[in-house]
């Protein structure tokens, strides 16, 4: 999972992460719950301080040999990704 600041900075890392091949991406405004078995970026938004303001919550299924693409293409677009977890 991964969060943003402003729905502008998310919608330009989705177009990348299309463009890198990603599986699936489930975008909702708010807490977005796990979702079905697959690699994953998570956030750990236990802390206020780095929860974003808009809420802006991008679930984003990745092979587990681009993880670390997807992760700094999210940080590039100003967004925030937690540790990967497989479920």
């Amino acid at each position: 999972m991964a969060s943003f600041g402003s729905q502008a900075d998310m919608e330009s890392a989705i177009r990348l992460l299309k463009e890198q091949g990603v599986i699936d991406i489930n975008m909702q405004a708010g807490e977005l719950a796990a979702g079905n078995g697959a690699e994953s970026a998570i956030p750990s938004l236990s802390n206020a301080a780095s929860e974003p303001a808009a809420g802006f919550m991008m679930q984003i299924v990745v092979e587990s040999s681009r993880l670390r693409q997807t992760e700094d293409t999210i940080a590039r677009c100003g967004g925030i990704a937690g540790q990967a977890g497989v479920e």
